[in-house]
């Protein structure tokens, strides 16, 4: 039986989503055992569709905690991808965008109904205790 992967990426394909969802699962390619799939909009795909795979994976800016509760209801593991920590700092170019869009509250809604969590680091893990199944990509 084949592991059937769905990676929910955006259409133009880069940084953190390069990195931490295609290049490594175009690994899992070179086994017979796993089969992976992208899809760029998770809300038009059917929930037939939606059955068929064992696992979705998400990048954190491209899921809603209704879409990992769907999931939920559906019996389908939800992994969503996450820089370390939802917080940035003052000095980031992004911080005043960030803050004016509640970026940190919507980041910390994604971590309640998440099955599994990836990240970068191990400073996520330390700082949400509660999670269960949050471990850095390059340990998994």
């Amino acid at each position: 039986m084949k592991y059937k992967i769905l990676l929910i990426v955006y259409p133009k394909i880069e940084g953190c989503q390069y990195h931490r969802q295609t290049h490594p699962h175009e690994y899992f390619t070179r086994f017979s055992d796993f089969e992976i799939a992208c899809k760029y909009d998770f809300n038009i795909i059917s929930m037939d569709e939606l059955k068929y795979y064992h696992l979705i994976q998400f990048h954190k800016n491209y899921v809603t905690p209704d879409n990992l509760s769907k999931l939920k209801r559906l019996g389908v593991i939800s992994m969503v991808d996450f820089n370390d920590y939802w917080h940035l700092p003052t000095n980031h170019l992004s911080f005043q965008q960030y803050k004016q869009d509640n970026q940190s509250y919507k980041f910390i809604e994604i971590l309640k109904p998440a099955d599994c969590i990836s990240v970068t680091t191990e400073l996520l893990p330390l700082i949400h205790k509660s999670a269960r199944c949050i471990a850095p990509s390059n340990s998994m």
